[in-house]
């Protein structure tokens, strides 16, 4: 009993670990400064890298994965980790 127990457990914990991990998919995308030349300051997840960087964006275009902070980076890509900062 004590083996099914600890067994469902850790089945638990695994499903938990997975669920709070996981990145959405724009996190994979590549930096992309965009079509347009009002650049601003912003973030993205470097998936090679593992964490957020700072480029220029150029006001639109571009993709999902830019951020207003590194901090909202973090939180989106690197869900349950301690935001920089």
């Amino acid at each position: 009993m004590k083996t099914m127990n600890l067994f469902w457990l850790l089945a638990c914990v695994a499903r938990l670990h997975a669920f709070e991990t996981k990145k959405p998919s724009y996190c994979i995308e590549p930096r992309a400064t965009g079509s347009c030349r009002n650049y601003v300051v912003a973030w993205y997840f470097d998936y090679t890298a593992h964490y957020c960087k700072i480029f220029l964006y150029g006001g639109c275009g571009g993709n999902m994965n830019k951020f207003s902070s590194e901090i909202k980076c973090q939180q989106m890509c690197l869900p349950g980790s301690t935001p920089q900062r």
